[in-house]
């Protein structure tokens, strides 16, 4: 099972102050359900620059000692719209139109389906309905959680 994290208006208020929020729920969450380990699918992190920066602003660290886990990786807008070009070999004319065609919910799919087609795959996220969905052909699955169902 691998598990994405949100950041603005999911675990942080928002990318320029990055207070923790939901805290307790989300964690509470990860331990129900056994998760030590997670990732950070945010549009808010756009390039290496803000990489870079949620690392140095200790962002990542305060999030990984409130909710007691390991973040793994921390991809750029760049690097989804890279990584869904992979799965669906569409060029998109800028990150804003990738974000705006795709948003959240089919980002995250896309990419699920070209990187992890035969695993469950779950994001939580504030921007996104809850919807589960079963990959036919891989046994795979792909999970969206609205922050405020958990």
């Amino acid at each position: 099972m691998h598990i994405w994290l949100d950041l603005e208006e999911t675990i942080i208020n928002n990318w320029n102050d990055g207070l923790l929020i939901n805290v307790s729920r989300i964690k509470k969450w990860l331990v129900d359900n056994n998760i030590s380990d997670i990732h950070i699918w945010s549009f808010a992190i756009w390039n290496d620059s803000d990489q870079l920066d949620f690392v140095d602003s200790g962002m990542k660290d305060s999030i990984e000692r409130a909710l007691d886990c390991k973040i793994l990786t921390y991809m750029s807008v760049a690097q989804m719209e890279q990584a869904v070009y992979e799965y669906e070999r569409f060029r998109y004319d800028s990150q804003s139109e990738f974000m705006q065609l795709n948003g959240k919910r089919w980002s995250f799919i896309k990419y699920c389906l070209l990187t992890h087609p035969t695993k469950k795959c779950i994001l939580i996220d504030d921007a996104v309905p809850t919807l589960e969905m079963k990959v036919k052909k891989t046994q795979g699955e792909i999970h969206l959680i609205n922050i405020d169902d958990i």
